[in-house]
């Protein structure tokens, strides 16, 4: 008994609503079933109805119809009275057609003297016709002995006492369909008061319940919406009805977005967006996850973006020294492959390269040494003196210098190159030990960015000690030729002042042999 009132005391608030739920269905069963007896007695009724209109009343006036004029016609031969019964066929066929459906849905037991009554009015209807025919044929002997016969007593003898049998039945029906309406009636307003007593009560209690329950769960609903804005992601948008399923789902949501969000980010996909975030909101999600994720993915985007351009200039630089190794001991043709290499690796649209030469007396002058345009190796002569321009101020000044953010309207650069509208330029000297042994530039349509110049200011610098070991070697070359040049020709006057000593020699022993 103690574990019965535990448990519904425990769970009276479903006690409660199985309650209400069952009055209330009982009540909707009765009143469902009170309808029904209702449909019943409306349907008795109608049944009633149907069958007096049809199979009493039209009946009846079908055969007096008849009877009235075959007489009138009879006696007076006037075909006026012959319009009384013009009519009988179509009506017989009507009412027949639902005295039939109405026998096939009520089940009469004694359904086959009706259908017999009904085919001795149809043969009536011969008999009458058969007796206008004599008339007409002016076979009044005939017509009198068919008309003493008087079928339509018989008719009416047979036909009446069914439609008696059909009264009787409905009358029941009716009589047993109210009693069942009554029965249905009372039992529906004893649940309806039991509802009232019990239910009324029950519900008002539940309605309160819920409503407190209802402000516990709004309550609920919109800490976990703030939570959700302010861990998670806040949308913006605080116009937005709190219903369980709009809260569950974006937290749903946002918790598989950050998911997908982290995959992303861990595969490698630094353009991964967040869906839903929009310059508006953009300040609400800072310190949430959404900022926290998106911060991530750009320390993780530059990590990976300083990695890739560390292993981009690495590469460079290997496959830059292999050119300097294969073609070292040609100036020109270093600088050729040099600058073609340069200009494509930093996807560069124009480039040259000026190596600094001794020019008349202590004068130095800066001669094209390559040129690439266009994709195409332009045999351009072109000298340059220091001072003269971009690549003559940077040549004095040493350092590197890189235009960027040109306008578009900027008429033209006086570069080496000529006038260009590039994007941008860049500008470096071939430095090394503090001596400049010329400059490079090179011209783009996108942009040079700081890791693309530190990779060609490094280059420059191997290019750099790449020309000046090879002027060094050219220099030691033409010592070497002029020192071989001085031996020889000291050889020479080595050998003609030997010679000379000899013929001395030999006139002085001449002349010692005279003495």
């Amino acid at each position: 008994m103690n574990y019965y009132f535990k448990y519904l005391r425990s769970n009276f608030i479903y006690v409660s609503v199985y309650i209400v739920a069952a009055l209330i269905s009982i009540g909707i069963v009765t009143s469902y079933n009170m309808k029904l007896k209702i449909d019943a007695l409306t349907e008795n009724r109608a049944f009633y109805d149907t069958m007096y209109i049809h199979y009493s009343r039209q009946y009846m006036d079908i055969i007096r119809a008849w009877d009235v004029g075959i007489r009138g016609y009879g006696i007076m031969r006037d075909t006026v009275y012959l319009k009384a019964y013009s009519t009988n066929p179509i009506r017989f066929r009507t009412s027949t057609a639902i005295v039939d459906s109405v026998i096939e849905l009520r089940k009469y037991p004694f359904a086959d003297k009706m259908r017999m009554a009904i085919n001795q009015i149809k043969e009536y209807g011969k008999y009458i016709l058969e007796m206008e025919q004599m008339v007409r044929q002016d076979s009044m002997e005939r017509f009198k002995k068919l008309f003493m016969e008087d079928r339509g007593s018989e008719l009416w003898h047979n036909y009446y006492p069914t439609w008696q049998a059909v009264a009787e039945y409905e009358t029941k029906k009716t009589i047993e369909a109210e009693a069942d309406l009554q029965l249905a009636f009372t039992l529906n307003r004893g649940f309806q008061l039991s509802l009232l007593i019990i239910g009324i009560p029950l519900l008002i209690w539940l309605v309160r319940k819920l409503q407190r329950d209802a402000l516990n769960q709004r309550n609920l609903l919109q800490k976990l919406d703030e939570t959700n804005r302010s861990e998670l992601f806040d949308d913006g948008n605080i116009n937005v009805e709190l219903t369980p399923e709009s809260v569950i789902n974006n937290v749903t949501q946002n918790m598989k977005q950050a998911e997908d969000f982290i995959r992303a980010i861990a595969e490698g996909n630094y353009n991964a967006t967040w869906k839903g975030l929009t310059p508006e909101n953009a300040a609400l999600n800072t310190t949430n996850v959404v900022g926290e994720l998106l911060q991530l993915k750009d320390k993780l985007a530059r990590v990976s973006r300083q990695e890739e351009r560390r292993r981009w200039a690495a590469e460079g630089v290997t496959q830059f020294n292999e050119l300097l190794r294969k073609h070292q001991q040609d100036l020109k043709e270093l600088s050729v492959h040099v600058l073609s290499f340069l200009v494509r690796y930093t996807d560069s649209l124009q480039g040259g390269i000026f190596i600094a030469k001794q020019s008349t007396g202590v004068e130095k002058v800066l001669e094209m040494s390559a040129c690439y345009a266009y994709e195409r190796i332009k045999a351009i002569q072109h000298q340059i003196y220091p001072g003269e321009g971009l690549i003559g101020q940077v040549y004095l000044e040493k350092e590197t210098l890189h235009i960027a953010r040109i306008p578009a309207d900027y008429t033209a650069i006086s570069a080496g190159l000529g006038s260009v509208k590039p994007k941008e330029l860049v500008i470096i000297p071939l430095k090394t030990n503090d001596l400049v042994e010329g400059v490079i530039e090179l011209a783009t349509l996108q942009t040079y960015d700081k890791e693309t110049v530190a990779f060609l200011e490094r280059t420059c610098e191997f290019l750099a000690s790449a020309i000046a070991s090879q002027k060094n070697a050219e220099q030691n070359r033409l010592l070497l030729e002029q020192l071989k040049l001085q031996t020889e020709t000291t050889r020479a006057q080595e050998e003609e002042l030997r010679q000379n000593m000899e013929e001395l020699q030999a006139t002085h022993e001449a002349r010692t042999k005279d003495c």
